[in-house]
């Protein structure tokens, strides 16, 4: 049976407008069955539709609906270098009519990272909205009901503006198998909703989540939708070599991924902000790993780093690892406290040679677990233990200019020399040093005071 492909061509005013497209039965353009060079005006996918091979390049100059009337999902998958370009400003539907939806699934054969004036393997500055007449009967492993809109396989960029879920009843996923969802200078929010609806950023196969914003002010979430990341991996939001891209953590951010999540960027001629704009809009908990702020994945410092504003915000962590050249700041007037341990979680606090603000910013250490000091030689912001360990050990000395030791937690200083300049410790709470350790306080409950040896003794 041939493909059944619906077209026609309008006239407006003697002017020819781009033909719309209806596929009803499953459709391929490779470099034999190029689609026209003119693009479409209304791509309308209610069957499998394929872009296959660098010589196709599809530009949808109207709206695309994917799924509005069809009983499953169906597939529009760009693969081997093909390009998908929506003319900006247009809209992406998902099941609008009632139907089960489908997947846009991206790939290409070789990695050609788009600039900010190229397009991705899918591309265009749409908006992508789930309909609340979907209809899907696949579940999660959680038994959330949930429909898949996206694949972003190997060397798969998807360029998609922002995400609108109509339908509280249906989770939306996009599934990251290798590839970035890619935005270019667009400010947003990302995902947004009506109250109550989700969407899913899942990694799969062992792949990472990695969210370029390469410009504007970027929010996550409108505040209505629950933004939910999941998968055995890390998280990264990357680059930022265009207008220093303002990506603001807002809330009902939910953290399930197992691994670290990675605040920075590539390339290193401009710098990346990222904001607080919630309580608790940061990673922590048992389920999930530590935050890092600096270079993106290339395992190098930029020349100029990251940019991590609390602004006002408390929030929770694991650990936190900040590379050189990189920033901790409030740029708020209202202080905030970075908490670790909250989860009764292990971590480490490596501040490196980043810069951190001296005011307006304060460490706790709350719950069971250990948060140990590395590759850290000083830090001028107070540091309030209530519970667990805090320890010193990272192989160089360390100087702190405001630590309070709360009954029932530990101070441990573990081989290296630790200077507190005011130290505080309430009846109950215990100073340990282990392997030639010592601790020496300034100014502390006595003059001096000098803990050292394999076990707690004061030397006055």
């Amino acid at each position: 049976m041939k493909n059944l492909i619906l077209a026609f061509t309008v006239f407006v005013a003697g002017v020819a407008v781009a033909e719309d497209l209806s596929v009803a039965t499953p459709l391929t353009f490779n470099g034999a069955n190029p689609p026209p060079a003119d693009g479409y005006g209304t791509v309308d996918v209610e069957a499998d539709l394929t872009l296959d091979g660098s010589a196709v390049v599809l530009k949808n100059t109207s709206a695309l609906k994917i799924g509005a009337t069809v009983a499953t999902p169906v597939a529009l998958t760009i693969k081997n270098g093909a390009q998908y370009r929506l003319t900006n400003g247009k809209q992406i539907t998902f099941g609008g009519d009632g139907g089960a939806g489908g997947c846009i699934d991206v790939s290409s054969s070789t990695d050609k990272v788009p600039s900010w004036t190229e397009w991705g393997t899918f591309g265009g500055y749409a908006t992508a909205v789930v309909s609340a007449k979907l209809t899907s009967s696949k579940t999660d492993a959680a038994g959330n009901t949930v429909v898949d809109i996206a694949r972003i396989g190997r060397y798969g960029y998807l360029t998609i503006k922002e995400f609108y879920n109509s339908n509280a009843e249906v989770d939306a996923r996009l599934l990251f198998d290798g590839g970035e969802y890619f935005v270019s200078n667009a400010g947003a929010t990302r995902f947004q909703g009506v109250q109550g609806a989700k969407f899913r950023l899942v990694g799969v196969n062992g792949n990472d989540i990695k969210i370029t914003h390469q410009g504007g002010v970027v929010s996550l979430t409108d505040g209505n939708v629950q933004l939910v990341t999941e998968g055995n991996c890390d998280v990264y939001f990357l680059r930022g070599d265009n207008s220093k891209p303002d990506v603001r953590f807002t809330q009902n951010i939910v953290w399930n991924h197992t691994g670290d999540t990675h605040l920075g960027h590539v390339t290193a001629n401009a710098a990346k902000y990222y904001r607080v704009f919630a309580d608790d809009a940061l990673p922590y908990g048992p389920q999930t790993g530590s935050v890092t702020v600096g270079p993106g994945n290339n395992g190098t410092s930029p020349t100029t780093g990251a940019f991590l504003d609390l602004h006002g915000h408390n929030v929770k962590l694991n650990g936190l690892k900040m590379y050189a050249n990189t920033i901790l700041t409030n740029e708020s007037a209202t202080a905030s406290v970075v908490t670790f341990g909250a989860g009764n979680t292990d971590g480490a606090l490596d501040l490196g040679t980043a810069v951190v603000a001296p005011t307006g910013i304060s460490f706790a250490k709350a719950g069971t677990g250990t948060l140990t000091i590395t590759n850290t030689a000083n830090v001028r912001n107070a540091i309030d233990v209530s519970e667990g360990t805090f320890k010193i050990g990272s192989g160089k000395d360390v100087t702190l200019v405001d630590l309070t030791v709360r009954a029932g937690a530990k101070l441990q200083v573990d081989g290296v020399r630790l200077f507190v300049v005011r130290l505080v410790r309430e009846e109950g709470a215990t100073v340990e040093c282990l392997n030639g350790g010592a601790c020496i306080v300034i100014q502390g409950d006595e003059p001096l005071e000098l803990n050292v040896g394999e076990h707690s003794k004061d030397v006055v």
